[in-house]
Parts: structure tokens; C-alpha cells; sequence
């Protein structure tokens, strides 16, 4: 698996996220992470050859692959040492 470079500190709110983004802030390899949206009928938006994925979609359709994502975040805002929370923290937060 190659290792991704350059990911972000956190995820910011936005309606989609290009699927090489979420890849890298996963660390996993965008095959592998295309092959498991589509096994689990995650709906992509395509704009030319860019593929974005609504995070809402994963919410719902994988809650493992969430929970790693707002972990994620979360451990990244700790390690920054900032005070604020990710979005993904803010909207576990909001569904408890």
C-alpha cells in the first residue's frame, strides 16, 4: 500500500469530499477505499474525472468506516493541540 503524503489535519465541513481526499485522511489507498464504498452502495458524485463522496452516505451506509473517520479526527485534533473539535466530532456529538 503506498503511503499517502499531505493529509489534511482534519476534515472541514463541506456537502462533498473528493474521494482522493477522504483516502488520504484515512491513510488508506484510494483503490481499496473505491472498492469499499461500492461494495457498500455508497453513491459517488462525478464532475468530469473527479469522484466525491457525500459524507452522509458513509454515515449511513458504513457506520464502522464513520467511526474510524471521527476518530481519526478526533486523535488528529488532539495531537494539534487545539481546543476546538473537528467536524466529525461535532456531528457524532449532535447524533448522541
Amino acid at each position: 500500500m503506498k503511503a499517502p503524503k499531505n493529509r489534511p489535519v482534519s476534515l472541514e465541513i463541506q456537502a462533498l469530499y473528493p474521494l482522493n481526499a477522504l483516502a488520504r485522511f484515512a491513510n488508506v489507498d484510494i483503490d481499496m477505499l473505491r472498492r469499499v464504498l461500492r461494495s457498500n452502495r455508497v453513491t459517488f458524485v462525478r464532475q468530469g474525472r473527479a469522484m466525491y463522496v457525500p459524507l452522509s452516505e458513509i454515515w449511513r451506509k458504513i457506520p464502522a468506516l464513520w467511526q474510524s473517520l471521527c476518530a481519526a479526527d478526533e486523535a488528529r485534533v488532539e495531537d494539534s493541540g487545539r481546543r476546538e473539535h473537528g467536524p466529525a466530532h461535532q456531528a457524532r456529538q449532535a447524533t448522541k
